[in-house]
Parts: C-alpha cells; sequence; structure tokens
C-alpha cells in the first residue's frame, strides 16, 4: 500500500440541506505513518474511517491508494478488497470460537494452506504477547487480551492499512495507557499505516506520527503532534488541544510583539501578532509557560484563587487584576497557597495569538 490521498471527500446523511457530516476533506495519509483522527463528537472522524473502510459511500469527492480510486460517487470498492483491516471499539471477535479460530478465519477465507496459516497464526500472537491463549475463549480473556486478539486477526492477513475506531476507550486508564504504548510499538514493528480515530488529546499526542484535528465535518490542521499542540492553526485547534486559558490584549507594537492585558500588565517579544497598533487580540496561554514569582512591581500580579494537587503537578487558579482567570501548572512542593500575591511571567515562545476571527496561532 502506498499510503492514501484524500480529496474533497464529502459525506451528508438525511439529504443536501443537511450539514455534511464530512465537508470537502483534503488528507494525505503517507506509508507506515500512524496517524490520528482527532476531534469531539459529531466533529466526522468516525464518518471519515467508514469512508475509508468502504463502509460508505461518498457524496462528492475520491480516495485513492496510488492511481487506484478507491471511493468517489456512485462507485465504491467493497471493504475486503482494499487491503485494509479493521479494529472496533466494541473488538468484535466471536465469542463461541477459540483465539486461535478467531485469529486464523480471515485466512481461512483466503484459503491459505493449513500449515501456513497455522505459523502465520502463532506469529501474531506472539507479537501481540498471546502465546499460548490460542486455545481459551474470548470470556476467558481480560479486556486488553480481547482487545489484542482483534488486532491480532486484523494484522494477520498483512493489510496495507489498519482502521482504529477508538479500540481503547472501554478499558480502564491503566490499561489503556499500557496499551497505547503496546499500540505504537507494533505499527514500527509491522510496517503497517495506522489510521485510528479518538476524541482523547493525550492519546493522539501520545500515539501520532501525524494528527489531524477535525471539527464541525471540516480538517482545522494536520501536522505532528508537536505542532497541533505548540503551533495551533486557530482557535478550535487551540482549545481543543489540551488545557488554555484566553487573556485579551491590546496590541501595542506588532513588530516589536509587544501587548498590554486587559487588566493591567504588559508582555513583549512575542512573535507574528498578525495585527495592527491598536486591535484587541486574544492570547492563548497553555497552564506549563505560566511562571511564579513574588511580587516586585515589575510582573504581571495576580492573586492565587485556587490550588488543586495532581501528584506531579499542582493545578494553580490565578485571578488577574480584571478577574479574568489564568491557570499554570508547578511543582507541588513551590509555595503558592490560597489568597497569595504574586507577580507571572509568560514563556513567550509557545503563546498563540488570535485574531477576533478565531484565526492565527502561535509563532
Amino acid at each position: 500500500m502506498t499510503g492514501l490521498a484524500i480529496a474533497g471527500l464529502t459525506k451528508r446523511y438525511g439529504g443536501a440541506r443537511q450539514a455534511a457530516a464530512v465537508d470537502g476533506l483534503d488528507l494525505a495519509i503517507g506509508a507506515n505513518r500512524f496517524v490520528t483522527l482527532l476531534g469531539p463528537s459529531g466533529c466526522g472522524k468516525t464518518t471519515t474511517l467508514r469512508l475509508i473502510a468502504g463502509y460508505l459511500m461518498p457524496d462528492a469527492g475520491t480516495i485513492r491508494a496510488g492511481d487506484r480510486i478507491l471511493s468517489e460517487p456512485g462507485r465504491v470498492i467493497s471493504p475486503e478488497f482494499r487491503n485494509m483491516g479493521m479494529v472496533f471499539q466494541n473488538y468484535a471477535v466471536w465469542p463461541h470460537k477459540t483465539v486461535f479460530e478467531n485469529v486464523v478465519f480471515g485466512l481461512t477465507v483466503r484459503r491459505l494452506p493449513t500449515d501456513k496459516a497455522r505459523e502465520r497464526v502463532e506469529r501474531m500472537l506472539d507479537l501481540v504477547h498471546l502465546s499460548g491463549l490460542g486455545g481459551r475463549l474470548p470470556g476467558e480473556l481480560s479486556g486488553g487480551q480481547q482487545q489484542r486478539v482483534a488486532l491480532a486477526r486484523s494484522l494477520v492477513v498483512e493489510p496495507g492499512i489498519l482502521l482504529l475506531d477508538e479500540p481503547v476507550s472501554n478499558l480502564d486508564a491503566r490499561l489503556r495507557e499500557r496499551m497505547r504504548a503496546e499500540l505504537k510499538d507494533l505499527q514500527r514493528r509491522t510496517g503497517v499505516t495506522f489510521v485510528y480515530v479518538t476524541h482523547d488529546q493525550a492519546e493522539a499526542l501520545a500515539l501520532s506520527d501525524e494528527i489531524a484535528v477535525l471539527h464541525g465535518g471540516r480538517l482545522q490542521q494536520v501536522g505532528s503532534p508537536e505542532e497541533v499542540y505548540r503551533r495551533p492553526a486557530n482557535r478550535i485547534v487551540a482549545d481543543f488541544m489540551g488545557l488554555l486559558s484566553i487573556v485579551p490584549a491590546r496590541v501595542l507594537d506588532a513588530a516589536a510583539g509587544e501587548v498590554e492585558l486587559e487588566g493591567g500588565g504588559r508582555i513583549g517579544g512575542i512573535g507574528g501578532i498578525a495585527a495592527r497598533m491598536g486591535d484587541i487580540v486574544d492570547l492563548g496561554i497553555r497552564p506549563e509557560d505560566v511562571r511564579l514569582r513574588p511580587p516586585d512591581g515589575r510582573g504581571i500580579a495576580a492573586e492565587v484563587v485556587d490550588r488543586v494537587y495532581l501528584g506531579n503537578v499542582a493545578d494553580v487558579h490565578l485571578a488577574l487584576a480584571d478577574g479574568r482567570r489564568l491557570r499554570a501548572q508547578i511543582h507541588p512542593l513551590d509555595p503558592a497557597p490560597v489568597g497569595a500575591r504574586v507577580e507571572i511571567e509568560i514563556d513567550v515562545r509557545h503563546l498563540s495569538v488570535f485574531t477576533r476571527d478565531g484565526e492565527g496561532g502561535a509563532p
């Protein structure tokens, strides 16, 4: 498989008057990559995955693998002829079949000789850490082991692309974290392209080579995890990717990157301000980019109004002079009790600047 080229992909449910579930999507998915479709419920990510799989016909646009058109209006190549595997949220393993019978099924359909099929299944079970469990029924396995059965069943037929629809969302937090690491390692070892759907930002950041952020059926940004987190294309992406405080400011000098907060205090050295002097912009500030210090009259004044202990960090809620709130994450042993008067410093290297239409981003 050479990867996928998606151009102008559109899908509506319920007729032309309905808003598109997927609206003019353009996306290139490279071979041997872990690509995540990320967004809130209803953004179009699962519809996109089902279009890629061949379960739905697009209303407009195309999906290509190299020079081969897989989907276009009026013609869709069936899922079994697309050289793709699919892993579902609910595992979808057959409860009455053993682990071995579940995994070997696709090879039996392809009429692979019995000895070769057994060899390939055993190799795949070893790859997903299920060696010795081939004779068990799914009901005798944990949730994580059942998910590995679903992965093995999809991978044993050697697909060019594996599609995964929120495959770890039914697992508890600790097992979910372990499965994430295993999925990333599995993708690297097999060289199969993974297209992964999730609404979990941490999951997308941990797993992906590239993240495609969707909202309202439209692609908002595609890039590496660091790019979409640190250099969001717009406010939609910035809001969705982790904790973010929005603070209004007036531009004093765009070239010098100097702004004045509405409640008082100045910040300089901000790069890439696409606004004129006097314009009001919104600063998108991540909590890890906020530093606290004792007040000396030279910084931005704030008061600690709440402090939440999270183990490895303390989540501190700050009130600025105009009453607006800002969050900071500090070392849990750093002194900053509720009621304390402090001053803040902001790391402008990672600060995002948005005009009032929501556009713009980090420099």
